[in-house]
Order: structure tokens, then C-alpha cells, then sequence
């Protein structure tokens, strides 16, 4: 759719630190951490101190130690090049592929790590489930460049509650990361070379795609050769249920379409309900976020960064009843900074029935080289948006630090202190079942010695 690892050696994990000394391994610190839903950064933040985690002699499995006596011990398995598929699949006795490893579904509460140097060929598929307390988890083990899988169907995460992190996942056949079960968490990635960096399938319900680094996934999908039905070139496409993105570096998304002239966008909504895309930084991708399908519902696009000098590209596309990827209903658009710095380039467009009831938009900073909106029918609903575009370029320039690069806001901005009162913001305006409500620090951006909330995604 458009317009749609040896003993005796130090090692890390991600989301957590491990040593390896002999046949001891202590993973310290809680390996699920991941970055609260409000992130507005791309990196993972510190992980919080935890209980150690130690691996016995037979390295099969590990306990807290501060756990009790009936605690669980947790399954650990590896891959290694340097394993035997006819091993135990320890960390001393690791397997050598990943096909190896998929075939046994890993039990909750599990850690299977890959070695850092290393690249897998294939696919990486986890049937097995977790569960809120005990995730199944997924991540790099020793020093190094980041574990690299790529070459196949990649990573497959099925079942529920897995986390998966610190991985760099390439060139895969259609999807670098596809998520399919329930309560998957993908943070701290990097994803690249794919039709789509991370798909969120039909199926999946609750997935968390949150500081990871998705870029240049330019690959059109495969046996597209009629008239307007071109698709891929997409950062995250999303077709489930309550899925949350956040705080994701989301980049360089655009490729030549025969149908299109050009194609691409950083999260594609298709078929998806209650979706969240908050606190993301976009660069360079020809549209930010696309949605279609008359099932799609409830999407919420909230303090997001987006830059771009891709020709022709837009900051979001929504369309109504009257075209045939429609009608689109309930996405809500507040409070996000955009400088669309392309030729030709747009921000919001709703056509084909546009109505508040079809999209909203209010508090956003929009800067366009050609229109910052485009509508039609009755016309979107919000209010409070600063709209700009290049028949005054100067008003740009006082707004941001630089279009470009900065969008934070400078003193004398029109957007400082003007979103109203200082107040617990809900993260889109209404309640929400997936985040509920998150607090902003007002401040005096402008040294009037009164605090409000700005317009757009940074505070001032």
C-alpha cells in the first residue's frame, strides 16, 4: 500500500551485564528492562540493579541468588560456530545453527544468547512462551560487534512474552523481525536490508517495538506487478492489536515504485487496532506513518520527531470511504515537531471523505516545503497547530534550531508555553488502555516567568 562462547573470558549482555569465568556466568541486572512506553529516545536506557544471576558448573541453567529454594531455575541455552547441532545446547556445549535451535520450544523464563562476532544464516523461530514473570528471552552473549542474522526468515517469535534484544538483523527474505504471538518485546535492534524491518502480523496482540534502530529497509515485496498495489519499503508494518512503538530511530525509507513514482514509509498501519507511535525520531523516509484498511482503528501518533529531504513525501496519510484502501477512522495526531524539507514534500493528508471522525490533529509543529495539510470532505478535526510552509521560510527558522537537524525549539518560538496550562498530559489526549496517562515537566522556555506547555514534541 502506498499513499500506502569459550570459558575464561569477559563477555556482555544486552540489557544486562555477564561474566564468564570457567564454567561461572552471572548475569547481573533484570535482562527484560526495556525502556518505559514514554521513551523519546532511540537508545535503551541504563539497566536498574537486580539480583545476580548465576550459571552453575553444568551451565544448563541459572537461579537468583537471592532466590528462594522453589524458585524456578531458568533453562539457558546458546549458538554458537563454534557448536555441535548433536550438543546439549548449554553454554559450554553450545549448537552451531539456528535451525538446531528452533526446534525445541524454550520453556518460560529461558535465555538463549547468540555469540557477538557472529552470523547466523536462516531463521531463528521461538514457538515457545513465556509469561509476564518469566519472559523468554533473547540476546547477545561476549564481546564484540553485535550477534548478525540474516539470509533467511530471520526471527520469528511466536508464542508469548519474548523479549528479544541487541541483535542485528539483515537482508531477510521478507521481514527482519516478525512478531506473531502475544506480549512480544523487541528493543535495542538494529534492522535493516528487509521488505519491512518489523512486522507486527495479524495475530499479534501487545507487542512492544521500543529503542530499537530501524533503517534502510528498501526492498518493494516481491510479485507486485499490477496497477496501485506496490508495497514494502516499510520501517515497521503493523496489523495487530494494542501494538506500542516508541522511542525508535526509524530511517531511510523510500525506493523507486512503478506505481507510485516513489514508495516507502517508517511504520505502515494496515489492518491494525489501538495503535501507539509515540516518541519516535524519523529521518529521511518518504512518508512517516501510512494507514489503510477499514479495519484499522484507534491509531495514536503523539510527540514524534520527523525530518526529511526525501522528494514528495509526507508527514501522515489517512484516507476516508471513497478510496478503496478506506475508510481509516479514529487516528489522533497531537503534539508531534516536522520539518518536511523535500521538493514537493506535504505533511498531513486526509482525502477521499476526510472528517474529524476519520483524523484529528492538534498542538503539532508542521513545516512542509509545499502544504503542511491537505484534506477534503468536512476536513480533519484538533486545533492549536502551527502549519508553515515555504512561502515564508523565515517562520521556520523561528521556530527551530535547524529545520534539519534540531527541531527543539528556540526562545522565541510561537510554540513555547502556547499548548496551554502547565498539567498531567494524557500521551494522547485521552485515556488510553495501552500507556494511560504520563506527566510533562512544564518550564518557562521563554524567561516570561510563566510555564505552559509547548506545542510539538519537545519541551522547551
Amino acid at each position: 500500500m502506498s499513499r500506502l562462547l569459550p570459558p575464561r573470558r569477559s563477555a556482555t549482555l544486552a540489557a544486562g551485564v555477564v561474566v564468564l569465568a570457567g564454567a561461572a556466568l552471572t548475569l547481573v541486572g533484570p535482562a527484560s528492562a526495556v525502556p518505559s512506553a514514554g521513551a523519546t529516545t532511540a537508545s535503551a536506557g541504563p539497566t536498574p540493579p537486580g539480583p545476580a544471576l548465576t550459571i552453575t558448573r553444568s551451565a544448563t541453567s541459572l537461579r537468583s541468588s537471592t532466590a528462594s529454594a522453589e524458585s524456578p531455575a531458568t533453562v539457558v541455552r546458546r549458538v554458537s560456530p563454534t557448536g555441535n547441532d548433536a550438543a546439549s545446547g548449554s553454554v559450554l556445549a553450545p549448537w552451531r545453527t539456528l535451525a538446531r535451535a528452533s526446534r525445541d520450544p524454550l520453556p518460560a523464563g529461558a535465555l538463549l544468547v547468540l555469540d557477538r562476532g557472529a552470523a547466523y544464516q536462516g531463521t531463528l523461530s521461538v514457538s515457545g512462551s513465556g509469561t509476564a514473570a518469566r519472559p523468554i528471552r533473547i540476546a547477545p552473549i561476549g564481546s564484540g560487534a553485535a550477534p548478525v542474522i540474516e539470509n533467511g526468515e530471520c526471527l520469528q517469535l511466536h508464542g508469548s512474552y519474548v523479549d528479544v534484544s541487541g541483535l542485528l538483523v539483515r537482508n531477510c527474505a521478507w521481514a527482519g523481525v516478525s512478531v506473531q504471538g502475544a506480549h512480544q518485546t523487541v528493543h535495542g535492534m538494529r534492522v535493516t536490508g528487509n521488505v519491512a524491518g518489523v512486522h507486527v502480523m495479524p495475530s499479534a496482540t501487545d507487542a512492544r517495538i521500543v529503542g530499537n534502530d530501524i533503517y534502510d529497509n528498501r526492498r518493494l515485496s516481491p510479485g507486485k506487478d499490477g496497477p496501485n498495489d506496490d508495497s514494502g519499503v516499510n520501517g515497521v508494518a503493523v496489523q495487530g492489536t494494542r501494538t506500542v512503538i516508541t522511542g525508535n530511530r526509524i530511517s531511510g525509507h523510500h525506493a523507486p515504485s512503478p506505481d507510485y513514482g516513489i514508495e516507502g514509509s517508517a511504520v505502515e498501519v494496515y489492518g491494525a487496532r489501538d495503535t501507539t507511535i509515540s516518541g519516535n525520531s524519523s529521518i529521511d523516509n518518504s512518508t512517516f506513518v501510512e494507514l489503510g484498511d477499514a479495519s484499522t482503528n484507534a491509531t495514536r501518533i503523539i510527540r514524534n520527531t520527523v525530518t526529511s529531504v526525501v522528494p514528495n513525501g509526507y508527514f501522515v496519510v489517512t484516507r476516508g470511504a471513497a478510496d478503496s484502501f478506506g475508510p481509516v477512522r479514529g487516528t489522533v495526531v497531537n503534539h508531534n515537531s516536522v520539518a518536511m524539507n523535500g521538493d514537493g514534500d506535504g505533511g498531513l493528508v486526509c482525502y477521499a471523505g476526510c472528517s474529524p471522525a476519520i483524523m484529528s490533529a492538534s498542538d503539532n509543529i508542521i513545516v512542509a516545503r509545499r502544504s503542511p495539510t491537505w484534506t477534503d470532505g468536512s476536513g480533519m478535526g484538533g486545533r492549536n497547530n502551527i502549519l508553515v510552509n515555504d512561502s515564508d521560510p523565515s517562520t521556520a527558522r523561528r521556530l527551530f534550531v535547524d529545520r534539519r537537524r534540531d527541531l527543539r525549539l528556540v526562545a522565541a518560538s510561537s510554540a513555547v508555553d502556547t499548548a496551554g496550562v502547565c498539567r498531567p498530559v494524557l500521551i494522547d489526549q485521552v485515556p488510553s488502555p495501552s500507556l494511560g496517562a504520563s506527566s510533562r515537566t512544564c518550564r518557562d522556555g521563554n524567561g516570561d516567568r510563566r510555564s505552559g506547555l509547548d506545542i510539538g514534541a519537545l519541551e522547551r
